[in-house]
């Protein structure tokens, strides 16, 4: 791209200006970029996250008073730190962690191209040096390849040294080049014929940025309702969901004059009033959660039975529709529900435990198994960094373990905490909600977190887990053609089979999971599920591997059919 307008410094309102660009840019590109992964599963996609996470990064950047061009970078740096989202999101926010170092910390109103390619510089350091293996073919090369082409811009023989305009046009020329070597790069990226998102979602930002140099006036921040307040996933059209409001509160009561079938008759009322019922109770405190037509007459039951604290509302049909306009498919991500427990932790041992779940099925296992706060989120809701953070932040033990429950989920964890002030976050490397569940089993309040750790994570490596979802794309994978609709099969992620049916790919990888020394089945089924195909499901189980131990749960979870646990 060739202009003839000469841009020599950028200062505080037109650096402000690239930053809400350069984001607006990336959230309008976010499903192109999400239709680049090379897994076809509907999981939190890498335009969404990382849309999700520069949104955070600008919005922060926004409010700002300062003219202190380094004091924006490090404003855009926090919000990016605490926004980012899934793997690609916390790369994200690393490189501009490593731009706001670059940039200097000197008191500048303004920086030049010579400080740009600087702060390119050290954004790309700050990448390479958080990943434990880099691995060329990612963001990590596109990122590269900005800086070295900006710092050969700059060099002292170029006549058009000190044009900023000129140089992003060169750079991004370039980086455009490399983007395409990305497919013979990684086997992935050249068996599905694609080019790596991370890099395509780095270079967009940046396209955005360079045109808002030469706009005139204040760009807006195009907000994205999934990045406001939290809400709770709805998947299909608003006139399905049956109960609009979602409600949850805590109810304070006296222990000591409270019915013993307090929690039972609770759940028995609000089953005749709405679905996806979670109550839990503990000494004085009953936390309620449902999904109901008429809240207010929830909330007059539960005046019956004491005082009410953190009530929260939320019309689902409403937000379905706000959803529905920047997220047309499944595989778009939302902002995950941090849903506070009412039980304690395990605070006679000083832990607390932090659990990433989707379903009411398998957050109410958590729950049991004496999980303080769960997040609602995984696999289309990857919490940020931030979400983890506020969710330490209500558990009151010293030593937190943190179980993401997927692996795009435990950069963020990890950089929660790096971040984290007066508590120990001890993130597993638990990768599925039943590797969660067996490392939960597996806690010893007798032990030191260092050992628990150990045995917990010892406990999550022996299980196996399988998924039956649908795939969101075509795309070939390993030689096989996948269409969009098909069933898929995983097993320890990784697409093992694909059919048009889900019984017959539930069967297909039950026989391929069950091989070797097993010795229990667990069998979850999703929210799309009937109770009937479930338990013909383990019917057949139990005529198959008749020497197993076998249990059954609800898990509720959406857009997986089936999660399967074997041991």
């Amino acid at each position: 791209m060739e202009t003839q307008q000469k841009i020599t410094q950028l200062d505080a309102r037109v650096f402000k200006n690239a930053l809400i660009a350069g984001a607006n840019a990336l959230n309008a590109k976010r499903e192109t970029i999400n239709a680049l992964n090379v897994f076809p599963v509907p999981d939190g996609d890498t335009g969404t996250n990382m849309s999700l996470t520069v949104l955070a990064a600008a919005r922060e950047a926004r409010a700002t008073i300062s003219l202190n061009v380094h004091d924006i970078a490090k404003a855009a740096s926090g919000g990016a730190l605490r926004g980012a989202r899934g793997n690609s999101g916390v790369i994200l926010s690393q490189l501009f962690r490593g731009f706001a170092r670059g940039l200097g910390s000197a008191n500048a109103s303004a920086f030049n191209a010579e400080d740009l390619a600087l702060a390119f510089a050290g954004s790309t350091q700050a990448a390479y040096t958080a990943v434990m293996k880099p691995k060329e073919g990612t963001i990590l090369t596109i990122s590269r390849a900005i800086s070295e082409q900006a710092a050969q811009f700059v060099k002292i023989s170029n006549p058009d040294r000190d044009n900023i305009v000129k140089m992003l046009d060169s750079v991004l020329e370039h980086a455009r080049k490399v983007l395409l070597q990305t497919t013979g790069m990684l086997p992935e990226l050249k068996a599905a014929g694609v080019v790596d998102a991370g890099g395509e979602g780095l270079i967009t930002i940046w396209e955005g940025a360079r045109d808002s140099l030469l706009a005139s006036g204040e760009i807006a921040l195009v907000e994205d309702v999934s990045a406001s307040s939290p809400i709770t996933a709805t998947f299909g059209a608003a006139e399905d969901i049956k109960f609009a409001y979602c409600t949850e509160f805590f109810i304070n009561f006296d222990e000591a004059r409270a019915n013993p079938n307090l929690e039972s008759n609770i759940m028995a009322y609000l089953a005749k009033h709405g679905d996806s019922v979670v109550v839990v109770r503990d000494e004085g405190i009953v936390k309620v959660h449902v999904h109901t037509n008429h809240p207010g007459s929830i909330l007059e039951y539960a005046l019956a039975i004491g005082s009410l604290s953190t009530i929260k509302i939320d019309n689902m049909r409403e937000q379905n529709h706000q959803m529905a306009s920047f997220m047309p498919t499944a595989s778009a991500g939302t902002n995950p529900v941090a849903t506070p427990a009412a039980e304690l932790p395990h605070t006679e041992s000083g832990f607390g435990f932090i659990a990433v779940s989707s379903g009411n099925g398998f957050s109410k296992i958590f729950h049991k198994l004496g999980v303080s706060h769960i997040i609602e989120g995984g696999q289309t809701m990857n919490p940020s960094t931030e979400d983890i953070l506020q969710a330490a932040a209500t558990v009151p033990a010293a030593n937190i373990f943190v179980l993401p429950n997927n692996k795009n989920i435990t950069l963020a964890a990890k950089q929660a905490a790096n971040m984290i002030d007066g508590k120990t976050l001890h993130v597993l490397n638990t990768k599925s909600v039943p590797q969660g569940i067996a490392a939960m089993i597996a806690f010893n309040p007798s032990a030191n977190a260092q050992d628990n750790q150990t045995q917990m994570e010892s406990a999550a490596d022996t299980v196996h887990t399988g998924q039956i979802t649908y795939a969101v794309r075509d795309t070939e994978l390993n030689g096989n053609t996948i269409a969009q609709g098909d069933i898929l099969g995983i097993i320890n992620n990784e697409i093992v089979t694909s059919s048009k049916s889900v019984t017959e790919c539930a069967a297909q990888v039950l026989d391929m999971l069950m091989t070797g020394d097993r010795s229990l089945l667990s069998i979850y089924s999703g929210q799309d599920i009937s109770e009937d195909d479930a338990q013909a499901l383990v019917r057949e189980c139990e005529a198959k591997f008749p020497d197993i131990d076998l249990e059954f749960h609800n898990g509720g979870q959406p857009l997986y059919y089936y999660i399967f646990s074997a041991e």
